[in-house]
């Protein structure tokens, strides 16, 4: 499940158009589920680590370890956008 999803800024039923009523059921199901309870995966390593710092990316809002990225401290920047979304 991508954090994104999980965000409470983002408005998932947004996406329900994009799906049939079977599939709408396991997204509902697991966003419900996860959410009690999140594991925020980093977007590089994709292992859910909490003891690490992190940042997320302000477009995709992917998480993503300083150490996967090579980072020894936060940005000076209020807006840090990962390269993925860079590059687009």
């Amino acid at each position: 499940m991508l954090s994104s999803c999980l965000d409470e800024n983002v408005c998932i039923d947004s996406c329900k158009i994009y799906f049939g009523h079977d599939a709408w059921a396991v997204v509902s199901y697991l966003v419900d589920t996860t959410g009690k309870n999140p594991a925020y995966y980093s977007g590089r390593c994709f292992i859910a680590d909490d003891k690490h710092q992190s940042i997320a990316c302000d477009c995709c809002l992917a998480w993503f370890h300083f150490t996967c990225l090579n980072m020894t401290k936060p940005p000076k920047a209020r807006v840090w956008i990962c390269r993925g979304c860079h590059d687009m």
